[in-house]
């Protein structure tokens, strides 16, 4: 059983975001903001995802999660705990730590004894509420997703933007929608599937099946004629294929290596226990418009770009994730140089010069530069609007964009506010769309899509 402290954050400034129209039940305050906390974190232990749903701000991507949340309660009523409603919006990542108690021994084959290990997962996770403008509180879910993941991933997250990208379409026209359209529908299906793989192998010395049994294998652990079905593709009998090369194989203890294991794909080879390779992946043609599902042995599943390897993927998102803790970086630089310059940002034509002796980082020599350019000068540029200006004077730091990504250029190049860029990165919830990173003042750094066509680049 999982041990799970939660450390609730309130945070006091005003949001801008529109309430639900629906009120939320009598007996919660909404202007306390340790009732409403309380009562969101009862909703999720009991399972309860309509009722969670009236304590959040409104985002199109919760709202979709908690609708299917609630589809599929509907459909399996009394489900296991463990993943129910409360795991799904609180687990943190990387996978929590564990302790392992070592239980009483039991005579096993000659002069052998075995002893059951009981592990306890620790799982310290922040919810966030923020204060909305008639004065009540409201649970703030991508915020809270971000404090509990830190510098980490959050799956949960990720899917959320692409439930809002996708959003589900109303009861009865799922069949009218492209398949391109519902790639989540197919995730969420990996998941279960990949979860399912998982729990086969706890129970049979923590190794996953025989490739060539590996759905006869499951079937006791999914639910439903339509579990190994991808939603996109309602008449195929099996949608998923597993990884032939994992037959029988144990599974990592480290949970960043189970993630880098490609467990199960979505492939349409329509036949029971469907195996494939890794050739075979690569080779694919789109399942889901440009991209296809896979699932992890983490339990994590996400879309793949038609014709990359997962490897390929690891590196653009590394590639990508170290740009933006580059900007960030930057940002960081940028709030302590006006600290000891009268509050004033770094002017335009010589925030790099001005930076480089206060950029604190441990990501490679060049900070002002994007892992795809290392031979660059410098990929990145201020915004002409905000340079040298007093933070004083600078209102709702968390919209204002202080640097952009523009590719390889000079240093000291600047941006005009408006301006936009080609996108240089695939990011892991939206891989069809190419993207580059904004730096906010308050030193958010979030992926923006790229122009399709190259136009004029940033003025130096």
């Amino acid at each position: 059983m999982r041990a799970m402290t939660i450390a609730f954050l309130v945070f006091l400034t005003a949001s801008s975001v529109a309430l639900w129209s629906a009120d939320a039940p009598p007996a919660v305050d909404r202007h306390d903001p340790a009732v409403v906390a309380r009562a969101y974190a009862a909703a999720l232990k009991g399972n309860d995802p309509a009722a969670a749903a009236l304590l959040v701000v409104k985002d199109a991507g919760v709202s979709a999660f908690f609708a299917m949340m609630a589809a599929q309660m509907k459909q399996r009523p009394g489900e296991d705990e463990r993943r129910g409603l409360g795991e799904e919006m609180l687990m943190p990542l990387p996978m929590p730590s564990s302790e392992v108690d070592v239980g009483a021994g039991a005579p096993g084959a000659k002069d052998s004894l075995v002893y059951e290990l009981h592990r306890t997962f620790s799982a310290n996770s922040k919810l966030v509420l923020a204060r909305q403008p008639d004065g009540t509180w409201l649970v703030d879910v991508r915020a809270s997703l971000k404090a509990t993941a830190g510098t980490q991933p959050s799956m949960l997250a990720a899917q959320l933007d692409q439930m809002a990208s996708h959003p589900m379409p109303p009861a009865g026209e799922a069949a009218a929608v492209p398949a391109q359209q519902r790639p989540w529908e197919c995730i969420n299906k990996l998941q279960q599937l990949a979860s399912a793989l998982v729990a086969y192998a706890e129970e049979h010395d923590n190794r996953l099946p025989l490739a060539a049994v590996w759905q006869d294998a499951i079937t006791p652990y999914v639910e439903g004629e339509k579990a190994f079905v991808c939603p996109s593709f309602p008449k195929e009998e099996c949608s998923y294929s597993f990884n032939a090369a994992l037959s029988e194989k144990p599974l990592p203890a480290d949970w960043q290596t189970r993630n880098e294991m490609v467990l199960l794909a979505c492939t349409g080879a329509d036949v029971p226990n469907a195996v494939f390779t890794m050739g075979d992946l690569k080779k694919l043609k789109g399942r889901h418009g440009d991209f296809n599902a896979v699932a992890f042995a983490s339990g994590n599943a996400q879309a793949l770009p038609v014709g990359m390897t997962w490897a390929e993927m690891l590196d653009a998102q590394k590639s990508a994730g170290v740009c933006q803790q580059r900007m960030s970086a930057l940002v960081v630089a940028a709030r302590a140089y006006a600290k000891d310059h009268d509050g004033r940002l770094p002017a335009a034509a010589a925030w790099c010069d001005d930076l480089e002796r206060l950029v604190k980082h441990d990501l490679g020599t060049n900070p002002f530069t994007c892992p795809d350019s290392p031979k660059a000068e410098c990929c990145y540029a201020i915004n002409r609007a905000l340079a040298g200006k007093q933070l004083k004077e600078l209102i709702n730091h968390r919209k204002l964009v202080l640097f952009a990504e523009v590719g390889p250029t000079t240093r000291n190049a600047a941006f005009d506010p408006g301006q936009t860029f080609p996108g240089r990165h695939r990011v892991e919830w939206q891989p069809e769309q190419m993207m580059y990173f904004e730096a906010h003042l308050n030193g958010d750094v979030q992926p923006v899509p790229g122009k399709q066509a190259e136009t004029a680049g940033p003025k130096d």
